[in-house]
């Protein structure tokens, strides 16, 4: 099977292109830095080899890592358009937004009923901000437009 191929959906290739030796003794590595001794020749072999396509297998690598990049904005911006459309999606199917008119109606007098029944000590002032009609009146433009149709609870 062919790795060295784009992938059809997200077109990532898993192959880096240009390849390093993989049996690099880099523990000797560490102790040849530590002295002055030179490499043997098998280890300076490898050495000049990773000297002679280092390069090549970074910018190829530094490739990749751009392609991803970019890979990621899309798909990010995807996403968040996504997101959105679910967001707007739920909020316009929200059953609250299919109660008739005549339903909100009831509702609305039965919590003038449980305002009315607190406000038996102290009597409401229409005024108020924080009465039941005011409250209700700032949710959304039908829910003010009811609310303001119907004087007679004011």
């Amino acid at each position: 099977m062919d790795n060295d191929k784009d992938c059809p959906q997200c077109g990532f290739c898993s192959s880096t292109g240009a390849r390093l030796p993989d049996g690099v003794p880099f523990g000797r590595a560490d102790q040849l830095l530590s002295s002055n001794e030179p490499p043997m020749d098998g280890e300076r072999e490898q050495f000049e080899e990773i000297l002679s396509h280092g390069n090549e297998c970074l910018r190829s690598l530094n490739q990749r890592i751009s392609q991803v990049r970019h890979l990621l904005k899309r798909l990010t911006a995807e996403s968040i358009a996504i997101e959105r459309k679910l967001s707007i999606s739920k909020t316009l199917m929200n059953p609250v937004r299919r109660i008739p008119c005549e339903v909100l109606e009831e509702i609305f007098l039965w919590g003038m009923d449980d305002a009315m029944d607190a406000t038996i000590v102290c009597p409401a002032d229409s005024l108020d901000v924080r009465d039941f009609l005011w409250t209700v009146s700032q949710v959304c433009s039908s829910w003010r437009d009811l609310a303001l149709s119907r004087p007679h609870w004011w």
